[in-house]
């Protein structure tokens, strides 16, 4: 892992992650895999929670249905979309040194 990790460190393609069903290790999806990608990889993204960015909605896999209807009723309810910082998690972005996104 570690020699995957340092390779991927010199990774210059901007790129968003978004953990799936086979990345979390916990029922509320807040611990997966993608975490060592957003300490190693400055041009990555990992989305932990619903967030709007770049005009679209990222929706990491979740068990809890009743989490995906309240995001979705909360997007739907407004004629526009709030803005990302009301739906990121504390750990939903790692750092990014290009403005590319977002």
């Amino acid at each position: 892992l570690n020699s995957i990790l340092l390779a991927l460190r010199k990774w210059r393609v901007p790129m968003i992650a978004l953990p799936g069903n086979h990345d979390q290790s916990t029922l509320n999806g807040q611990v997966h895999a993608l975490t060592p990608l957003s300490l190693v990889m400055p041009y990555c993204r990992v989305i932990s929670k619903p967030t709007v960015l770049l005009g679209a909605l990222w929706m990491p896999y979740s068990r809890d249905l009743d989490l995906l209807r309240a995001t979705m009723a909360q997007l739907t309810a407004k004629d526009t979309p709030p803005p990302a910082s009301t739906l990121n998690g504390p750990h939903s972005t790692c750092l990014t040194p290009t403005s590319r996104l977002g």
